[in-house]
């Protein structure tokens, strides 16, 4: 999908914004990919979705008046003058009010944006993917296709570098955060932009990002190891809390590329394997991103730089379209930002994010051993 076919249709958040020092988002995503679809399209009127979207919207304006009350009574309690740990209390309690109102409002945003993609691209509401640009892994060539595919993505990184400023965000070391929603005619595309000090090495900080990726997990199988620097994974997640929404099941290559000055780590679906099927009745993910660690003139810390996209999913031909599922998937996935280990652009906790993320590769690895003996 040429960068010029994008219709940028709004700018959730800016670099400014209160959510700017949450969430370094830890949904994946997907782009462009190349090869024939074999998948037929299905459309659908978008009035359903866009009616869900406005009853969604309502419940969570109800809930943002009911979290203003409770904000207003913290602030009143007489237990702060009287009591410092009451004070600690309420001030715990106004922190924790401001952060729900900050997520609720964020899913406001979202539902705004997708209102508007949905009212302006009605085919979007049938889960159409973008024919065009499809990855497809087939019997023959397989690791060269991989390669490829991860390579196509390694490309357009300078390219997102320069129209997004990072090469000057990096220069500063800029902590930053922004989101857009994005649509071509039957595609839409949530992207995530990310810029955060690490307080940890680059190549300590890149290998747990690369055992993240790459590792054992309870949803995640390696499909195949092509090279120590190229693995082949399949991750299997619920979409979304709608009960009609099946899995998801994303099949990814995953690429490091080590340079003296920073580690990238890249990543890119493959929506049709024939040789390793994607299950019939789960949804395909379509992810893509990277991540690219750069060294700084303090060996103990470094930068990172992300940029990760999610797009609308492939629906199995056999399944009817379901009301509401592309509203929640987008939801979802903004949800589980601020429920993943990267919520913070914080220097002081990211040590402790990733001594986090490395105890919990430990267990998951000890576990798979476990199972296997």
């Amino acid at each position: 999908m040429a960068d010029e076919d994008l219709d940028l249709l709004e700018v959730i958040f800016g670099a400014t914004s209160d959510a700017s020092t949450e969430d370094l988002a830890a949904f994946l995503a997907a782009t462009p990919a190349f090869g024939p679809s074999q998948r037929k399209r299905r459309y659908q009127e978008p009035k359903a979705e866009i009616a869900y979207l406005r009853t969604k919207r309502d419940d969570l304006l109800a809930q943002l008046r009911a979290l203003q009350p409770q904000q207003d009574v913290a602030a009143l309690s007489p237990w702060q003058v009287r009591a410092t740990e009451q004070a600690q209390l309420a001030q715990r309690s106004l922190q924790e009010n401001v952060r729900l109102r900050g997520y609720v409002q964020d899913q406001l945003r979202v539902i705004a944006a997708l209102e508007n993609v949905l009212a302006k691209r009605p085919r979007l509401a049938a889960f159409a993917s973008h024919e065009a640009d499809r990855s497809v892994l087939g019997a023959l060539h397989r690791e060269s296709t991989l390669e490829q595919l991860v390579q196509r993505e390694f490309d357009r990184i300078d390219s997102v570098y320069v129209r997004h400023g990072l090469y000057g965000m990096l220069a500063t070391a800029t902590p930053v955060r922004r989101a857009y929603v994005q649509s071509t005619d039957d595609m839409l595309q949530l992207s995530v932009l990310t810029g955060m000090i690490m307080d940890f090495p680059m190549a300590g900080t890149a290998d747990l990002i690369w055992a993240d990726k790459t590792g054992v997990k309870p949803n995640s199988t390696v499909l195949a190891t092509i090279h120590t620097d190229l693995v082949y994974v399949k991750e299997v997640s619920s979409a979304t809390s709608h009960a009609a929404v099946p899995p998801l099941e994303a099949h990814m290559a995953v690429r490091r590329y080590t340079f003296a000055d920073r580690i990238a780590i890249v990543w890119r679906s493959v929506l049709e394997d024939t040789e390793c099927p994607h299950a019939a009745e789960n949804w395909v993910d379509n992810r893509s991103g990277w991540i690219v660690v750069h060294a700084t003139d303090d060996k103990d810390t470094c930068y990172l730089q992300g940029y990760i996209t999610q797009t609308t999913p492939i629906v199995p031909d056999a399944q009817p379209p379901i009301v509401g599922g592309l509203s929640e998937l987008f939801l979802t996935a903004w949800q589980s930002n601020l429920s993943e280990s990267w919520h913070k652009l914080d220097v002081k906790s990211s040590r402790a994010w990733l001594s986090d993320m490395h105890t919990k590769y430990l267990e998951a690895s000890k576990a798979a051993e476990s199972s296997t003996s």
